[in-house]
């Protein structure tokens, strides 16, 4: 995939030291069973800006970061962003036997904005 993960930063840079955004994790929130689900904060480490060499770097962003039971993460989603056959997909897709993840993001604003180092879950 072309990134890995950097031993004991929880970083997760371009592999061979590439130039592409890396991502370092801040905080884990486990997997739980009756939640269905686990999250991540993370904090976005943007290669320089558009202007080449010696721009400066975009300021880093906070990002929580879930996956889950498709039914468990629907509630948490922005109605909008719900595609029309949400349901139906995963359904299909479990009534053939596979294992189904949601996947989804939120942006938490600038790096240092605090507020989500409180939460719980």
């Amino acid at each position: 995939c072309g990134y890995s993960v950097e031993p004991g930063s929880g970083t997760v840079a371009p592999a061979g030291g590439g130039d592409g955004p890396s991502v370092r994790v801040l905080r884990r929130f486990a997997f739980s069973s009756r939640l269905r689900r686990m999250t991540v904060v993370a904090a976005d480490r943007a290669p320089a800006a558009v202007g080449g060499a010696g721009a400066s770097p975009s300021p880093p962003r906070l990002w929580a970061l879930t996956k889950g039971a498709p039914e468990a993460v629907l509630p948490l989603l922005d109605p909008s962003s719900v595609p029309a056959d949400y349901a139906s997909s995963f359904g299909r897709q479990m009534s053939l036997g596979r294992r189904v993840l949601a996947l989804a993001y939120r942006d938490l604003g600038p790096a240092g904005a605090g507020g989500w180092e409180k939460s719980k879950r």
